[in-house]
């Protein structure tokens, strides 16, 4: 469960002044709730075309994917200073003291994470290896930053179920917290789904970290057709 130490929560406070906590992760779930409700709204497009299905089992998450990643900008408007950094084929929302790391976690933050990639490997690894470049791409993407971790949770079906923040290293496919608090209440009038969703089969739903690209689509050759014929 994560914690409610006053001592925790003043330190995730002083990261991410002039904003409050409560500010912050208002800001954060209502872009989270924002891209759930606009990948729910396409996939009735996906399912119900005159030519045909073209959905799959990760066109959901490949949409809210999209939004998150096209959308961050957004955020400006309401937080100035925050900066969001592409690089690497990562996002990270960076503000003055803090970059703040978000990711899709199946279980809470307390259950095995997805497969990760070179990149979360290094940004949640707490070893100092030994490097022959001058600089590591975690201290290229942080700078003096402190890293804080961002997971959340959410489907098709429930909508964005969860955002927490804290700090930590990856030990064997989980999360070993320093500490970590729950975001989610924070925010109020931020609900579940805007419209009933019929239950979907379980399956992967999308990228699940900012640090890869969506899944390649797998596209059968056609054999060639003649366009028509001549007067």
């Amino acid at each position: 469960m994560p914690d409610d130490d006053p001592q925790h929560r003043a330190q995730l406070a002083r990261l991410v002044v002039p904003n409050s906590v409560h500010f912050l992760a208002t800001v954060l779930l209502r872009w989270l709730h924002d891209a759930h409700d606009a990948a729910r709204r396409i996939q009735p497009y996906r399912r119900d075309d005159e030519r045909g299905e073209w959905h799959n089992n990760v066109s959901f998450g490949t949409d809210r994917y999209q939004y998150l990643v096209r959308t961050a900008k957004s955020l400006k408007s309401e937080i100035p200073e925050l900066a969001p950094d592409f690089s690497y084929q990562s996002m990270l929302l960076k503000l003055n003291a803090a970059a703040l790391y978000p990711f899709r976690v199946d279980d809470g933050p307390r259950g095995p994470i997805r497969s990760t990639s070179d990149l979360r490997a290094e940004l949640l690894s707490d070893e100092d290896e030994a490097e022959l470049e001058l600089l590591t791409r975690k201290e290229a993407l942080l700078g003096s930053r402190e890293l804080i971790l961002l997971p959340w949770a959410g489907d098709e079906g429930k909508g964005c179920t969860g955002l927490w923040a804290g700090q930590g290293v990856v030990r064997d496919n989980l999360i070993d917290w320093y500490w970590l608090i729950e975001l989610t209440g924070e925010a109020e009038g931020l609900g579940g789904p805007t419209a009933t969703t019929p239950p979907q089969p379980d399956a992967p739903d999308g990228p699940a970290l900012f640090d890869q690209p969506p899944p390649p689509l797998r596209l059968t050759p056609r054999t060639e057709q003649p366009h028509g014929t001549g007067d």
